[in-house]
């Protein structure tokens, strides 16, 4: 055998170095060739697996699938030092669509680009607002009609935001609409009617996160399929694609994109219920009853936190609460003594020593668990009553009055009063005289009264109040259309504080107390 010449062996390299370097060519579906660098071909699992495995007809390997400006721009976006631009053209549709093509190319980089482009352009996105950039019209039909998919407007709250609205005067009316970033123009009954048309859209708002898609309403869609069309002949996707696009997006804004339509409404369903409910290795829940596990963080990071105590009436088969690093037992967390140590009027705050340690022994985890994860527990499992607190009969939507005046509760049982007020269908008054839950329990109070439609009488007096909590209480009065007696009176806010409630003093039926 010859051997092996130097200049034989100083070519090897060579050669491997010009056939690694040597570009390739994809035919694209169009017809038109598009040339790639090995390199980034070799990034896409799909071109990788067709180099390694498939033959090239005429150095050209067939990609049937793709059109070339579409491959083009998926291998642009999988280049690891790309950057996406400050100023991007391509609409809605079209990052779904090249979602769409990174998905079946096996382009994580690229898809990684196109989620967060979404996610930028939708995050923060009131229902409405959402609506005009996906170019959606509604399709939910009356209050009465959405009422059978999502609480809490029916057909008799309907009548009374009606009622209520036709005794507002028109400038009331638009700067109402103002405020909710709607359009203004129009006679009163118009008004009326666009107002009516928000409250229809923020019912599936209202519905708890973690609710599977309706299955008795629409078959869930097999992954393969495509979602059933809008109203304006929108682009069909595939449903992987669509649930890809919106992997990004925050809880907040997916359940605001529950009031959008209806297919949209399932589409958000089913990631939200993938992304609070799904165990590792297991499937997607369809059925409450499937439902073992919950995220409360990602509910609580988004403004949620009374669906954990929703969560506790619906879900008889939950198990274990999650977040911020640690797991809740639910079942332990019922079965522990969490009531408070009887006394005089300066009996300890929620959660203190036995208490404490009781609810600490539910819960698995590194370090203290953070507050607001504890008193989602108690919120979303406790039992019987707790620090006066009717927890059980709150949760189970029993209780039409709580009061809960001369306790001297501190921020902790404002959380769990905030947390339970979500859950409630049927709570009218609530008296908080005299305690001290001072500014962060404000703020807590007011995020549920943005979202409460039942409660008419609110009573924050003596509570060592500031200028924070007034500000909260003050926006939440700005969306918050029921509540009709508030009394802040013997707080310590300033004279800014008082302004800022004052502000809305004036709303036609709303009597304010300071």
């Amino acid at each position: 055998m010859r051997a092996t010449s130097a200049e034989e062996q100083e070519e090897a390299p060579a050669a491997k170095k010009a056939k690694h370097e040597e570009p390739i060519r994809v035919r694209a579906r169009d017809g038109e060739e598009v040339t790639l660098s090995r390199d980034a071909a070799r990034l896409m699992g799909t071109l990788k697996d067709l180099m390694d495995l498939a033959t090239s007809e005429d150095g050209i390997y067939p990609m049937p699938t793709i059109m070339a400006s579409t491959l083009q721009m998926v291998c642009k976006l999988n280049d690891p030092d790309y950057t996406w631009p400050s100023s991007d053209e391509h609409s809605l549709f079209q990052l779904i669509q090249l979602i769409e093509d990174a998905l079946y190319l096996d382009a994580p980089i690229a898809l990684k680009h196109l989620q967060s482009a979404i996610a930028s352009r939708l995050n923060g996105k009131r229902a409405p607002v959402l609506g005009a950039l996906i170019g959606a019209v509604g399709d939910f039909g009356s209050a009465e009609e959405h009422a059978s998919h999502a609480a809490p407007v029916d057909g008799q709250r309907a009548d009374e935001l009606r009622k209520r609205y036709r005794r507002m005067r028109v400038e009331e009316l638009r700067c109402k609409l103002r405020k909710l970033g709607l359009t203004t123009d129009g006679t009163k009954p118009v008004l009326i009617g666009r107002l009516i048309e928000m409250a229809d859209a923020a019912a599936s708002d209202a519905e708890p996160a973690f609710v599977p898609e309706d299955v008795d309403e629409a078959p869930q869609q097999p992954a393969s399929s495509t979602l059933p069309p809008e109203p304006l002949q929108q682009p069909s996707f595939s449903a992987d694609a669509m649930e890809a696009a919106l992997d990004l997006v925050d809880v907040a804004t997916l359940a605001e994109l529950k009031g959008v339509t209806r297919s949209w409404r399932a589409l958000a369903q089913r990631v939200l219920c993938s992304r609070l409910c799904r165990r590792d290795g297991q499937p997607v829940p369809t059925r409450l009853d499937e439902i073992t596990d919950l995220d409360v963080e990602q509910l609580i990071e988004a403004g949620r936190p009374g669906d954990a105590a929703v969560a506790g009436r619906m879900l008889p088969g939950l198990a274990r609460l999650h977040g911020y690093g640690h797991v809740v037992d639910a079942a332990a967390v019922r079965a522990a003594d969490l009531q408070c140590e009887m006394g005089d009027w300066r009996r300890p705050s929620l959660l203190h020593g036995a208490a404490k340690d009781a609810l600490n022994s539910c819960i698995t985890g590194e370090g203290e668990p953070p507050l607001r994860l504890t008193i989602a527990a108690v919120a979303c499992a406790g039992s019987g009553i707790i620090c006066g607190i009717q927890v059980q009969q709150l949760r189970e939507d029993s209780v039409t009055e709580l009061n809960l005046s001369y306790w001297g509760l501190h921020v902790p049982a404002a959380l769990l009063v905030a947390y339970l007020i979500p859950a409630t269908s049927v709570l009218k008054n609530c008296y908080l005289l005299n305690n001290k839950i001072g500014n962060e329990g404000a703020k807590a109070i007011a995020e549920a009264l943005k979202v409460n439609a039942v409660l008419t009488s609110v009573d924050l007096r003596v509570n060592s109040i500031g200028d924070e909590g007034a500000k909260a209480i003050a926006e939440a009065l700005k969306v918050n259309a029921v509540l009709t007696i508030l009394s802040l009176g013997n707080n310590i806010w300033e004279m800014q504080g008082k302004q800022r409630c004052n502000a809305v003093k004036g709303r036609s039926g709303f009597k304010l107390h300071l």
